[in-house]
């Protein structure tokens, strides 16, 4: 029976940090920052709460992160900002993941960006249709890509087109893929969080919670796998786009884009991100990953998707069977909604 042990992120010897880099490098489904020691050691500077389930059986070894909660439940790490979850382990390293809350004394671990590929998860997947992670890959390099992004819709001459304009227009612009500056950071959260603000959403860069911080510290860190990286848009001194995320390897994956309204109709944000994958073979990457979502223009930019799954590790409970057959009842009746509707708005009582 493998052996658990429950860690903080600053009591992994050399050793256990070595073998966990072995893996992610070996395994493909791991070649995302998310899952890099670096990032899960920082998220505890910040995040106090953030451990580490160790599980080895001698040969083979498995680090599952998680967020501890007050109430005995654990969430992904990072909580809210993780677009990948789950262990780093060989794939075909089986265990039973109860035991993983009985070593740590919680009740259950959830997670919403867990890969696929993690078979013994399985069942603890909670929805059988997966959500879909996009990217770019350009294993085959940029210039077949293009050239069928270009052979396929005007995305590509449409970009062009209104970065010619926005030089003739308002001053030509100073692209940085990988910029240094802590003031341009400051102004990258400072619009993002104007920009969750705008469109009504929790921002997660306010003062008093320690998502600023962790940014500040994953900008600053360097190793020779892993990096933040703040890509910057400068006409004159005035950052009109931005994009703050995190390389691993060879991907670079995009996190917190934003660009100034004042600039919005030249889409200052898509040209920042032509920029960004033209600077891809200097820079010796091949894969360029949006995380989960559907917005158009990651769409129109991906040719290539992860799929990821949402659920809970937990032993079977009342709260575990109501929440399943309220998803089962959903699912059942989601189909007949268009005809149950008239149904309900007649029969419900008139004002």
């Amino acid at each position: 029976m493998p052996k658990i042990e429950i860690l903080r992120p600053t009591d992994l010897t050399d050793a256990q940090i070595q073998t966990w880099r072995a893996i992610q490098l070996n395994t493909p489904t791991y070649h995302s920052p998310y899952y890099s020691p670096e990032y899960i050691q920082t998220l505890y500077t910040f995040l106090p709460q953030t451990e580490i389930a160790h599980i080895s059986d001698g040969s083979q070894h498995a680090f599952f992160p998680y967020h501890r909660q007050p109430d005995g439940h654990a969430m992904p790490p990072g909580i809210c900002i993780s677009d990948y979850q789950g262990p780093v382990q060989p794939l075909d390293f089986f265990y039973d993941p109860i035991s993983i809350l009985k070593a740590a004394e919680i009740r259950s671990i959830h997670f919403n960006h867990l890969p696929y590929t993690l078979i013994h998860l399985h069942p603890y997947i909670e929805c059988p249709h997966p959500d879909l992670s996009p990217r770019i890959c350009l294993t085959q390099g940029i210039e077949p890509y293009i050239a069928h992004l270009k052979s396929t819709s005007s995305l590509i001459e449409n970009i062009e087109r209104k970065t010619r304009k926005i030089q003739r227009e308002v001053g030509t612009f100073t692209f940085t893929f990988d910029n240094l500056d802590a003031d341009s950071l400051t102004r990258t959260l400072q619009l993002k969080s104007a920009q969750y603000k705008a469109t009504q959403k929790e921002d997660i860069f306010a003062p008093h919670l320690p998502f600023t911080a962790i940014m500040r510290q994953l900008h600053a860190t360097r190793t020779p796998t892993f990096q933040g990286v703040l890509s910057t848009l400068y006409i004159h001194d005035r950052l009109i786009a931005a994009h703050f995320g995190m390389i691993y390897h060879h991907t670079y994956h995009i996190w917190f884009p934003t660009y100034d309204p004042e600039f919005e109709k030249y889409s200052p944000g898509l040209i920042l991100l032509h920029q960004i994958l033209l600077a891809f073979p200097s820079q010796r990457l091949t894969i360029l990953d949006f995380g989960k979502g559907h917005d158009s223009y990651k769409l129109r930019f991906m040719n290539d998707a992860v799929p990821l799954a949402h659920g809970y590790i937990e032993p079977t409970t009342p709260r575990k069977i109501r929440r399943r057959f309220s998803q089962v009842t959903r699912r059942i009746l989601s189909p007949l909604k268009p005809y149950l509707q008239p149904l309900l708005n007649r029969n419900r009582p008139k004002k």
